[in-house]
């Protein structure tokens, strides 16, 4: 006899989307996007052909050398689909290894348009990487440039997508909504690197939600700061294409901070997405208030946003710009998000992640695994139709870690490892990850409250602390860059007077073993704090 299937969180009590206050409407003066029931119900292929045909000379891409309008970017993915299937490779899964510019979106496109589902790969990569992640998905092939190709040492087929272009267009594969279409690596933040799965009526009526809350169309040019292989780039590239709207891509890493302005601002940019770390940075600029000046919202996503860093992001936006800010999992899709008041008073150091999103469920368990009491902190468990379906495991979808509740058929279960509060006012508030808060003399410490007193003293620009395991101990350390007018002077001089502030405003538990001055605080590809290069800066 077959026992009966029980919720993977049984006695948790979940809370839901309720209104909204009037503050977080969307914006006025803007058309309601033409989105209707059967939105999400068709593909990926069919929004981008409805674009080609409505608005064909519109530009849908540009990357500061190169640009697509509609028309060309359809015919160009439909190419590149054709000489996919002209390839004599195996079903399944093909990788995406190409710079950051136009040709990446073409090739997303184009292996949509071949039938087969696509894994974003990092070009910043290093080449052992790369063959790693490629080996473990089970890819079949990837399209790549010969020159990134090289860093592969023919592991696996590849397709240059320039001996697409002679190819003439076919009518492109118009897959199933219920078929898995990219397949995106999480940061391994939390442990080994895992290739999620996306389906595609699953991000398409996540995407439906974000187009309708922000008013994006035809009238917006979204630049999207960062590399490709993220889920947050994918999500925005995205939402941008498919409500009509043009998508700009500055690649810090090819053109610098200066050069990612620059290019902001000569494209006339009226939406802007990046980590809330990066535009902390390109905000400090002297030139971020003229890049900036076109801007009618700023969405920031990917990392915890610390009330510190939105003070000087808001700083360099023009009056009347909102700030859209909330939590995406590469997991879960968008769980909450919201408007930012003016003043948000729910932390005085993490912004709050904002309201519940519609169709989302969010439960708070105690290390137990049991609710927690109202207002109460514990870690947060999302319940969602948006979930990835899995993993993406030696070339087919593993669902071992989303499992579906029973009782809530379409609904999968996700365990965030964030430990989050729920405001009486219904604003979730993530206060950080529970694998990075640690406990010093049995006192719960989170490093965000020692980085937020950090940058409040004097002379100092910017802070950072990560927490080490030494010697089966652990301890802190602690960085700082010195402001302009404390930059001549010395190391001792400088953390002395460091130490001696936090000892008045601090615990002694949350005061770091080791201070260290550096330049500016180190961030990786994605645009997020880099706490490897700062930990190794500390040594072993």
């Amino acid at each position: 006899m077959i026992g009966q299937l029980l919720s993977p969180i049984p006695d948790a009590a979940w809370f839901t989307a309720g209104p909204r206050p009037a503050d977080q409407a969307p914006p006025a003066g803007l058309a309601e996007p033409a989105i209707d029931a059967g939105w999400a119900g068709r593909a990926i292929l069919a929004h981008l052909a409805g674009h080609a045909a409505r608005q064909p000379r519109a530009i849908a891409i540009a990357d500061g050398a190169h640009s697509l309008d509609f028309a060309a970017l359809y015919a160009s993915a439909c190419r590149l689909g054709a000489a996919l299937r002209a390839a004599d490779w195996p079903e399944g899964a093909v990788g995406v290894l190409l710079p950051n510019d136009t040709g990446y979106l073409v090739a997303m496109f184009g292996c949509l348009a071949a039938g087969r589902p696509c894994m974003l790969l990092d070009p910043h990569q290093p080449g052992a990487m790369l063959s790693a992640g490629i080996a473990a998905a089970g890819l079949v092939g990837v399209v790549a440039t010969p020159a990134l190709a090289a860093r592969l040492d023919g592991a696996v087929p590849v397709l240059d997508p320039a001996a697409a272009a002679a190819v003439p267009p076919a009518d492109p594969v118009l897959l199933d909504p219920a078929a898995p279409v990219f397949i995106v690596s999480t940061s391994g933040s939390t442990g080994a690197p895992k290739a999620v799965v996306q389906i595609q009526q699953t991000i398409l009526a996540n995407y439906a939600q974000r187009i309708c809350q922000l008013r994006l169309g035809p009238q917006d040019r979204v630049a999207v700061i960062g590399p490709p292989a993220t889920a947050g780039a994918v999500s925005h590239r995205l939402y941008a294409l498919m409500a009509g709207a043009g998508l700009v891509l500055p690649d810090p890493q090819a053109l610098g901070l200066g050069g990612v302005l620059e290019q902001v601002r000569q494209a006339g940019a009226t939406v802007l997405h990046a980590t809330p770390r990066l535009l902390t940075v390109l905000a400090g600029l002297p030139a971020a208030r003229a890049a900036f000046a076109g801007l009618r919202l700023v969405m920031l996503g990917g990392d915890a946003l610390l009330q510190a860093d939105l003070a000087l992001i808001r700083a360099a936006l023009p009056p009347g710009c909102r700030v859209s800010y909330g939590l995406s999992l590469s997991e879960a899709a968008r769980v909450a998000g919201w408007f930012v008041p003016e003043e948000d008073r729910h932390d005085p150091v993490r912004v709050g992640s904002g309201y519940i999103n519609q169709g989302v469920e969010v439960a708070i368990l105690d290390e137990a695994g049991h609710p927690v009491a109202p207002g109460e902190a514990g870690e947060l468990v999302v319940r969602t139709p948006f979930a990835a379906a899995g993993d993406w495991v030696g070339g087919r979808m593993v669902a071992a870690r989303f499992p579906t509740d029973p009782g809530h058929p379409g609904k999968r279960v996700y365990r965030t490892g964030d430990i989050g509060r729920l405001a009486p006012d219904g604003v979730l508030v993530v206060l950080g990850r529970r694998d990075r808060m640690v406990k010093i003399a049995g006192q719960r410490v989170e490093p965000a409250t020692i980085e937020m007193a950090l940058r409040g003293l004097p002379g100092i620009a910017d802070a950072a602390v990560v927490a080490r395991q030494v010697a089966g101990e652990v301890r802190l350390a602690g960085f700082v860059v010195p402001a302009p007018d404390a930059a001549a002077m010395t190391d001792t001089a400088l953390l002395r007077g460091v130490r001696a502030a936090l000892h008045g405003t601090l615990p002694a538990a949350m005061i770091p073993a080791s201070l260290h001055r550096i330049d500016a605080v180190p961030l990786t590809g994605a645009g997020k704090r880099d706490d490897a290069a700062l930990a190794a800066l500390v040594g072993p």
